[in-house]
């Protein structure tokens, strides 16, 4: 079982209308309350709509622990993210930057003055490279220790302006954060760093979906989710030659493949009755219905450096199969947690589909170990407590 759902109960239902965009007065009041919060430090987090499943949850349970002001562009006021967050977080709105806009160099330094009247201790970009500060940068790194959550630390599939962007931020960032011991490695490797610039702190299980839940969905037998954008390193068109091979020992095999990109792959797939498809993007009460249907979740990835999908998984509870790429294998212990196997391998993959779709009990003892996992080694509690600690070390850092 996971944190998000128990599988004994048999309702359909997502609470849909549990949530809609809060107004002014609600997101007043939620500043004022958010203000009376005792503190040790004050930390500022810059965001854009990137990673946002990561830093939402980090938010939250840094909250917990110290004052957090989160700048986010004010097209998020109308989404579910105010939603997710929680009340002791004081929101701050800028205008999102646009490309050849003149009035960026407004915005901009609106937000800059903003940032100098709040004062904090230390400035966090979680979710990565925002569009447009590299403008302010200067003038911020002169007063705060500046920290950035990096997702995508080697710019190999980038465009050229993007690697820019990269290259700028991690230049100027006092500490570079990873989720792995194996990415930290590549980015020591690839940016030439020294041994005191990045960080591990690793990700937690997805937890925030859980206000989307009105009554969990029961769970149907022999289901493979495969969730995501369908893009070449993702290793679908392995899961697609995997297919007959699963299909002759499994009876009542349903395949979920939820992202968009299936289009590509239309004239690989061998038996179309066995996939249900879904090629748009999955909004948050969808995502919450695919995976509680699930009976495991596959990621054949061919590279990557760490999978929100992973994470997503475990915040269900599902046993995952993951390839040996990136920091994946730090996370998933194999026979434990999920399977582990060689990447670009259609067997490899059909086997390990077919030993957890016949072994129930598998599944379960994995489920309970996942519960375990993400309730105490990746909980978000430890996480922001290790977040802190480095926290700590550069506002030091930077005193010294």
């Amino acid at each position: 079982m996971g944190i998000l759902g128990a599988r004994s109960l048999k309702t359909n239902k997502i609470n849909k209308s549990c949530w809609k965009p809060m107004d002014k007065t609600q997101i007043q009041q939620r500043t004022q309350k958010a203000k009376t919060s005792t503190a040790k430090i004050r930390i500022a987090y810059i965001c854009s709509s990137g990673a946002q499943e990561y830093w939402i949850n980090l938010a939250n349970a840094i909250s917990q622990k110290c004052e957090l002001h989160l700048f986010l562009p004010d097209a998020v006021k109308k989404s579910k993210i105010p939603f997710y967050l929680e009340e002791k977080i004081n929101i701050h709105y800028f205008k999102k930057f646009k490309f050849y806009d003149i009035r960026n160099i407004v915005s901009l330094f609106r937000l800059h003055r903003e940032i100098l009247k709040l004062a904090p201790n230390l400035i966090h970009l979680p979710g990565g490279i925002v569009f447009g500060l590299p403008i302010i940068y200067p003038l911020i790194k002169l007063r705060f220790p500046l920290v950035i959550s990096v997702h995508e630390p080697t710019p190999l599939l980038m465009s050229l302006y993007e690697r820019l962007l990269l290259k700028i931020h991690m230049i100027i960032a006092d500490a570079v954060i990873v989720a792995g011991e194996t990415v930290k490695r590549e980015t020591n490797r690839y940016w030439k760093f020294g041994k005191d610039k990045v960080f591990v702190v690793p990700f937690g299980a997805y937890v925030h979906y859980s206000k989307l839940i009105k009554s969990p969905i029961k769970e149907n037998g022999n289901a493979v989710l495969f969730f995501g954008t369908l893009s070449p390193r993702k290793g679908f068109e392995y899961l697609l030659r995997a297919e007959p091979a699963v299909s002759r020992e499994i009876k009542g095999l349903k395949i979920i493949v939820a992202g968009r990109g299936f289009g590509v792959y239309k004239k690989m797939v061998a038996n179309s009755k066995r996939f249900e498809v879904y090629d748009h993007y999955i909004r948050d009460e969808q995502l919450c219905e695919l995976f509680q249907r699930a009976s495991l979740v596959v990621l054949p990835y061919t590279w990557i450096h760490q999978s929100g999908v992973l994470f997503t998984a475990f915040a269900f509870g599902k046993p995952v199969i993951v390839t040996k790429v990136g920091s994946l294998t730090e996370v998933v212990s194999h026979g434990e947690t999920g399977l582990v196997i060689e990447p670009k391998s259609a067997k490899a993959l059909s086997n390990a589909i077919i030993t957890l779709l016949k072994n129930e009990k598998m599944r379960e003892k994995m489920k309970e170990n996942i519960y375990k996992r993400i309730t105490n080694e990746y909980s978000w509690n430890r996480i922001a407590e290790i977040m802190l600690d480095v926290y700590y070390k550069i506002i030091k850092r930077k005193l010294s």
